[in-house]
């Protein structure tokens, strides 16, 4: 068996890889549900702190989720630093062409650069579109699907 000892590993320009300095993740399996409408939203209990190492590092923030409607609208979710929205929000659809309620999945990612040491709360937030219609987070009425956010520390 061979031991690699290094010190730092770097580019040919002289710059060092960036490196991942830590993770955190939250998992839920459980439905929320809303009639707010766009553009208030509401959490969804998927949410992760962390205190980064330095201001300089970066967060690469990892989402996948499932949306549901008893009503035929879009559902919004968008991604929050602490009470601030960030980055686009993300928006479903998850109806049938015969109105069935349906759950959809989607995935997103988004690099965030706090500037920060303090502690920060990434959290996911979804409000329905123009109805007043039941939307869900985490599926739908009587059915449950994965959820996660996923954040790591991009050391810079």
């Amino acid at each position: 068996m061979s031991i690699l000892k290094v010190n730092t590993i770097q580019k040919k320009d002289g710059t060092q890889f960036p490196l991942i300095g830590q993770v955190v993740t939250d998992t839920s399996m459980a439905v929320t549900s809303t009639t707010s409408q766009y553009p208030t939203f509401v959490d969804t209990g998927l949410s992760v702190n962390i205190t980064l190492s330095s201001t300089s590092s970066k967060v690469l923030i990892c989402v996948t989720e499932a949306v549901g409607s008893s009503g035929n609208d879009f559902i919004a979710t968008h991604l929050y630093r602490d009470s601030t929205a960030i980055g686009n929000y993300h928006q479903y659809t998850p109806r049938s062409a015969t109105g069935a309620d349906l759950i959809q999945h989607g995935s997103y990612h988004y690099l965030d650069s706090p500037s920060s040491t303090s502690t920060l709360t990434y959290s996911v937030k979804f409000c329905n579109g123009t109805s007043t219609a039941t939307c869900y987070h985490g599926g739908r009425s009587g059915a449950s699907s994965f959820c996660m956010i996923s954040v790591m520390e991009v050391l810079a």
